[in-house]
C-alpha cells in the first residue's frame, strides 16, 4: 500500500510550497481555508473595502454577512481575518 503524502494546504495556498502536481489549486480551492463563522474581508467596486461572517460556503463563492448585506463573494477576492 502506498503512503498519501501529508500535504499542508494553507502553506500552499500561501504560495510557500510547491504542489509537485501539473494543475495550479484553483482560487475556488480557497475554501478550506474558511469555516462558516469565521471573519473575511473583501473589495467591491462601489462599497470599498467590506468585511463579514462567512454564513455558507458553496463549491466556487462564499456568502458573506455584512451586517447590512449578504454577499456572494468569489474565494480569489476573500481574505480571512
Amino acid at each position: 500500500m502506498r503512503e498519501t503524502p501529508n500535504i499542508d494546504w494553507i502553506e500552499i495556498f500561501a504560495g510557500k510550497r510547491e504542489t509537485g502536481r501539473t494543475s495550479p489549486v484553483r482560487p475556488e480551492d480557497a475554501q478550506v481555508c474558511l469555516e462558516v463563522g469565521d471573519r473575511a474581508r473583501f473589495s467591491t467596486s462601489g462599497r470599498g473595502r467590506l468585511t463579514g461572517a462567512v454564513e455558507k460556503l458553496n463549491p466556487k463563492r462564499a456568502k458573506v454577512d455584512c451586517g447590512s448585506a449578504m454577499w456572494s463573494v468569489p474565494y480569489a477576492r476573500l481574505s480571512a481575518i
